[in-house]
Order: C-alpha cells, then sequence, then structure tokens
C-alpha cells in the first residue's frame, strides 16, 4: 500500500509524480530493546515499600531499522532523489519499495537482513507497492519513455508485465495471498483508466461507478477489493467496495468525496472521506456503516488532511497526517515520533517519521522519514514492535510477564541507577512459560529498579 497516490491534492491527477520529502533523518536500528524507565515518557510509576517500579508504556513501542544504511547507502549517490521509501511489508516481514541505488529508481526486496532489487521492465525504472505472504511483489516498471507498466515479481520468474487495458500505463498497487493483483491500467487511447483485477493471467476492467476514471489500491484473501471511482458526470470521486463481480459505493461522511486505501480479511475498509464542512476524517467502514474515526483530540494535532494507508487483520490502521506517521490502535492514535527512542541520532536533531505506509498482522510497520542529515532525502523505515513488560506485586517480591512469541532472543536485565553510563544486569532467573508468557518473580531490593529485555 502506498502513499503518494493517496494526497488528496493530487488523487485525481493522472501524470507520474515522485514524493519528495523536506526534511529528514536517518537512523540506525541495529539495536532492539525496550526501556521501561525514565527515558519512556509514557510510563508509569509505582511505590511498594519504598521501592520505585517503571510500569509497562501505556500504546506501543518500537525499534527502528533504517533500511537506507542496510541496502542503499553504499550505492547511494549524494543528492538523489527519494533515494530510499518503503511500500508494503507482508506477514514475513519481508518489505518492498524503491530506491536509489544508482542513478534510476529500482524496486526493492528486503528479506531476513538483505535488499535485493529487482530490475525493470527494460525502461530503467521500478517501485514496488504491496506483497503477500508468498513473497510475490507487485508494482509498476517502466517500458520506455514515461510509461509504465504493472508487474508481477517473483523469485523464480523475476519481474512480469502484466499488460494495460489496451492504453499505455498501468500500475499495480495490492496483491492477495491467492496472488490476485488490483491496481488502474488505461484504456486504449489513453482518454482513462479504469480499476482492475489480475487473475488467472487476465486482466480484468472492474469499471467505475459511472464516471471516467477508477483505480484499486486493495486486496483482501476473499477477493474483495477497494479503491475509488468517478461519479457519474465525474461530479466527485466516491470509495467504492468491488465484491461478487459488483462495484458498491461506500458514500461519504456527509461532503462530495471519499477513497478507500485498504482492506483487511474481516472486510474491514479505511479510507478518507469529506464531511458536510469540507473537512477530511478518515473512516473505518464495517457491517455497511461507514464510521467516522475523525481526528479531534488527538496527540497529533490534525490540522492537515489525513490519510490512511493500511490496515492489518487486527485492525490496526497506519497513515500520515500533517507530515506525520501514525498508528491507530485500540481506538487510541499514536504519532509514531513519539513510540521510538529519541536519542537515535542525537547528532543530527529529533527524528521524524514523515508517513507510514503498511502494517502487517505482526505489527511491524514500514514507511519513510524525513532525513535532513543527507541532503533532504526520504528513508524507509522498519519499526518492530517491542515485547511489553507487564508486572504484579505482591508482598516483597515483583512478578514481570511478557509475551513469550514476541521476545524470542531477548534477556531480562535490570539496573537501580539510570545515571549515565547505565550498568545493566542480566538476571539468571530462567523464565516460566505459561500460555504463551514468560514469567519471572524478583525480590524486591534497594530503592529503585528498573527493568528491560534487550537483544
Amino acid at each position: 500500500m502506498g502513499t503518494g497516490r493517496f494526497n488528496n491534492e493530487t488523487v485525481k491527477g493522472r501524470t507520474k509524480t515522485k514524493r519528495k520529502a523536506d526534511n529528514m533523518k536517518p537512523v540506525r536500528g541495529n539495536q532492539r530493546f525496550l526501556r521501561l524507565a525514565k527515558a519512556v515518557e509514557c510510563g508509569v510509576v509505582v511505590f511498594l515499600a519504598g521501592v520505585q517500579f517503571t510500569v509497562a508504556q501505556n500504546g506501543p513501542l518500537y525499534n527502528l531499522v533504517d533500511l537506507a544504511f542496510v541496502g542503499m547507502l553504499p550505492n547511494w549517490p549524494y543528492g538523489a532523489e527519494v533515494p530510499c521509501i518503503a511500500m508494503g511489508i507482508n506477514n514475513n516481514g519481508q518489505v518492498v519499495g524503491w530506491g536509489t541505488p544508482k542513478s534510476n529508481e529500482q524496486a526493492f526486496l528486503y528479506s531476513n537482513g538483505t535488499v535485493t532489487f529487482l530490475g525493470s521492465l527494460g525502461g530503467g525504472e521500478s517501485e514496488a507497492y504491496g506483497i503477500n505472504n508468498n513473497g510475490q511483489v507487485v508494482g509498476a516498471a517502466s517500458v520506455g519513455g514515461l510509461n509504465y507498466h504493472a508487474f508481477l515479481w517473483t523469485q523464480a520468474n523475476g519481474m512480469q508485465d502484466l499488460g494495460t487495458l489496451g492504453g499505455s500505463m498501468s500500475y499495480a498497487y495490492g496483491i492477495n495471498n491467492s496472488g490476485q493483483v488490483v491496481g488502474e491500467a488505461y484504456e486504449a487511447g489513453n482518454a482513462a483508466g479504469h480499476a482492475f483485477l489480475y487473475s488467472g493471467g487476465v486482466m480484468t476492467d472492474l469499471s467505475t461507478l459511472g464516471g471516467s476514471w477508477s483505480s484499486a489500491f486493495g486486496i483482501n484473501d476473499q477477493g474483495q477489493v477497494v479503491g475509488f471511482s468517478d461519479t457519474a458526470s465525474n461530479a466527485a470521486y466516491h470509495a467504492f467496495l468491488y465484491s461478487g463481480g459488483v462495484m458498491t459505493d461506500l458514500g461519504t461522511l456527509g461532503g462530495s468525496s471519499s477513497y478507500a486505501c485498504g482492506i483487511n480479511n474481516c472486510g474491514q475498509v479505511v479510507g478518507v472521506a469529506e464531511t458536510t464542512n469540507g473537512a477530511w476524517h478518515f473512516f473505518l467502514y464495517s457491517g455497511g456503516v461507514m464510521t467516522d474515526l475523525g481526528f479531534g483530540g488527538s496527540p497529533i494535532g490534525l490540522s492537515a488532511n489525513i490519510m490512511p494507508t493500511g490496515i492489518n487483520n487486527n485492525g490496526q490502521i497506519v497513515g500520515c497526517s500533517g507530515g506525520r506517521a501514525f498508528v491507530y490502535s485500540g481506538g487510541e492514535m499514536f504519532d509514531l515520533n513519539t513510540r521510538i527512542p529519541s536519542t537515535l541520532y542525537p547528532w543530527d536533531g529529533p527524528l521524524w517519521l514523515a508517513a507510514a505506509t503498511a502494517i502487517n498482522d505482526n505489527g511491524q510497520i514500514v514507511g519513510y522519514d524525513d532525513n535532513g542529515y543527507f541532503g533532504y532525502q526520504a528513508d524507509a523505515f522498519l519499526l518492530n514492535p517491542l515485547p511489553v513488560i507487564s508486572f504484579n506485586l505482591s508482598g516483597g517480591s515483583v512478578t514481570l510477564a511478557w509475551p513469550t512469541n514476541f521476545a524470542s532472543g531477548f534477556t531480562l536485565e535490570s539496573t537501580t541507577n539510570l545515571a549515565s553510563p547505565v550498568v545493566w544486569t542480566a538476571l539468571t532467573n530462567a523464565p516460566n512459560v505459561v500460555n504463551g508468557q514468560s514469567t519471572v518473580t524478583i525480590p524486591v531490593s534497594g530503592t529503585q529498579m528498573y527493568f528491560r529485555l534487550n537483544q
């Protein structure tokens, strides 16, 4: 799922544009850790018999992997436009997007710590937008001049041209686990582009809601497709849900326009829609009802248009607003800039995560940050959710617990003083694993104690 195509100012435009960030900061993300201490501002402090403990965070925390440092930087020409943007992630943690390893944009696949560039269809440039759990990648690649064609890439067969609906261009934006592909393709004469579904070697025109243009952005494993379409007489554009051969208009939040950005296997659709006063709110459509999730009172201060870009099967939503990446989880919106360590690049000022573009079912998030340190470029990032420690105080002991599947390879450590240099000591207590939870009971000692999981 991408970001550039969801800009309210350009969604009706039909020319290929590049996203360019204004102020971006690269970060090295090779240390996974959980800080349950003063450094986590959202921590809650409690006391028992004069002993201070720091509790699990309120909301998710993440470590950050900067993919430019993993695979782009060694070949990166300083000053090149849009060096690295991540657009999709599957449940295996494989990431796709595009970067500039030399002089042209190239689709990439990040897997097991390695970046692989996927080539093109002869024109020298390519961009990847989506990946399924089988490692099949979709996107668009240059076939010469300014023309791009949708592609399907597999490890076995490389990059396959999916063709068009008779025109000169097409773009593939989403793929499900059955290998069905959706996107937009131009018709003969290039007068209009329509949403398409590619399945079994055939590209099918999904038509429109009565207007000229349509585009499909997401598809779930049931074959349900979402996107946007012009309405009759091209009066507006509306979000649609295509299911069982029928394109359904999802309506708006009282305004004139809307578009859908993603759909999960529960049939939940996320997108944006205009309200009666012309503001853009993001919505969740489920069970035939479009719910306004609004943006009032959120920690991001959403005065600008909001752009959700993806939803996972747990109902977590990611996107960007006002140039800041967010995750919507458990009914609350979190600015992702506040959910990562703030000291990753202390010599270069605060990190700025500009947009989150996709989230998988494990809660891993991809997108791009804004990097002012290396010439105002975009760097792709991967956020890995950190295991959350919960605890229970009883008598003179504290019992710590964390999800076993999240914390594989982690060591529980403690310290009694956060003054630099902090000395963390690994605890030798063997965790007791019950019902997917690792627990350790530790006697209370000293005047204050801090704990973390470190890898």
